[in-house]
């Protein structure tokens, strides 16, 4: 398919933690503590741009190779009440046909017209695998507008057959344990139950939504947190490498078809 880079969506509630899970990546591949993403708890988003190159962007790369790594995450303004990105944009976002660093305005959607607007994408501009940060402190208390528009955007991903899971940020505010030591997550009942409640709103498999910890407070790297982050995104990239795989196998059907057509 010469697919140079893997296009991992983020989407969320505003607060979720998207800006700090792209911190949380760069610390870990960087050998130290990184705050490159703007992020924090603002009314609305502070992320304003899509990324379609964030890693590129953030200078993630293996150490060894010194070469940036063959994934990109894309982050996207925060999911609102009232104010909030729009359906049109996140389909434009999905298909590939908007540029890096296009700017969402709230009175107004993206267009054919837009500077840089990619009207005939490839398959390596569109996006492979799209990601829900759901807070895990509050998934139980999601606003109707809120959860309506997350399951909107469900839609429109299920629509291009494009595989999504969920990553429950915030675990060690809802479990002491956890906050003590993250190791022992999977053996908090506490998480465990919102990552139930998160699995029946996406109607999704309990294996699918992954409990991580973001670097937030933290001053050095701590292993179990590296752990999490890369459980969570190890599973993303072998979704998309799925449906990288459908991708490949439909090309070779419409091949098949044009040529015996001719």
């Amino acid at each position: 398919m010469k697919i140079p880079e893997i296009n991992s969506l983020l989407i969320g509630q505003v607060g979720a933690g998207k800006s700090s899970f792209l911190n949380t990546i760069n610390s870990i591949f960087e050998g130290k503590i990184s705050f490159r993403a703007c992020n924090g708890g603002a009314e609305n988003s502070l992320t304003q741009k899509l990324q379609l190159n964030s890693f590129h962007k953030l200078l993630v790369r293996d150490l060894s190779t010194k070469k940036y790594l063959r994934f990109r995450i894309c982050d996207t303004s925060g999911v609102n009440e009232g104010a909030t990105i729009k359906n049109e944009d996140i389909s434009f976002i999905m298909d590939g046909h908007l540029p890096n660093h296009y700017k969402f305005e709230l009175d107004s959607g993206a267009s054919t017209k837009t500077p840089g607007f990619v009207k005939e994408p490839t398959v390596k501009e569109k996006i492979h695998v799209v990601v829900f940060s759901i807070d895990g402190s509050n998934v139980s208390f999601l606003s109707k507008d809120v959860v309506k528009k997350l399951k909107e955007i469900k839609s429109l991903v299920i629509e291009r057959g494009i595989p999504h899971l969920v990553f429950l940020t915030k675990i060690d505010e809802i479990c002491e344990l956890v906050s003590d030591d993250v190791s022992k997550v999977y053996k908090s009942k506490t998480v465990r139950d919102a990552v139930n409640r998160a699995a029946d709103l996406f109607a999704i498999p309990r294996s699918n939504v992954l409990p991580v910890k973001n670097y937030e407070k933290e001053h050095e790297l701590q292993t179990g947190i590296n752990i999490l982050a890369l459980l969570a995104l190890r599973k993303s990239l072998m979704f998309a490498d799925d449906f990288l795989e459908n991708q490949c196998e439909l090309k070779q059907e419409n091949m098949e078809a044009l040529n015996k057509q001719d």
